[in-house]
């Protein structure tokens, strides 16, 4: 009777050792399943993040923008005028004689009493108020017995010789400082451009094409 029953307790105890087993086997199985589960979703919700770091440039070697200063600038147009010789005292003129600068200002002209000239440039008839070049020579002390010649240049370049006889002529070689337009009499300094620094013109009488008109009047050469 007790070996009966002691080998019922051996099967019962073998029958609850291969359930426990079995149990353990399951648990295993489900583990290893919910580990490649946890795997497959980790690696399919959290794909890694890429970064890509750039290179840092100093300051003084990042290229310069040269959009603005290589654009085409717009052309400047300017107007070449020629200096002026020599602007006189009180918009008056110079008579340079040898080594000699004798300043005449507008004051000393005025009291040279100018006169009325008239001269036919062209055919057209122009009036005038000056001074004959023979006076003005003289008021600085020239010797027109001595003279060789006489070279009258202007703000803007341009020189007329003038011939002896033609100063000695009193009535022929001006220096003048106002124009009668219309009755009025208007003085060149009045005008726009070189008038206003270089006020006078030469003016010969009897040039019937002004070849030797010489406008912006500032010297005055005596050789």
């Amino acid at each position: 009777m007790r070996k009966f029953i002691l080998a019922i307790l051996v099967l019962v105890l073998a029958a609850f050792l291969v359930a426990c087993n079995d149990n353990g086997s399951v648990s295993n199985e489900n583990e290893d399943d919910y580990i490649a589960e946890t795997l497959t979703t980790t690696t399919t919700t959290e794909s890694p993040t890429t970064t890509t770091t750039q290179p840092t440039i100093p300051h003084s070697e990042l290229p310069t923008t040269t959009a603005a200063t290589d654009a085409p600038q717009a052309q400047e147009i300017t107007t070449t005028v020629p200096p002026i010789q020599h602007i006189p005292t009180a918009s008056g003129f110079t008579v340079i004689v040898g080594n000699n600068e004798y300043e005449v200002s507008m004051s000393e002209y005025i009291g040279l009493n100018p006169q009325p000239v008239v001269a036919y440039p062209r055919n057209e008839r122009r009036d005038f108020a000056g001074v004959s070049l023979a006076n003005v020579l003289r008021h600085v002390g020239v010797d027109l017995s001595q003279v060789s010649s006489v070279v009258v240049w202007s703000a803007d370049g341009f020189g007329a010789s003038i011939d002896i006889a033609d100063i000695i002529n009193e009535e022929q070689a001006f220096l003048v400082f106002e124009e009668v337009r219309e009755g009025q009499p208007t003085r060149l300094s009045d005008r726009d451009g070189y008038w206003q620094q270089a006020p006078f013109m030469l003016v010969l009488a009897q040039d019937p094409f002004a070849n030797r008109f010489a406008r912006y009047v500032t010297e005055i050469v005596v050789q």
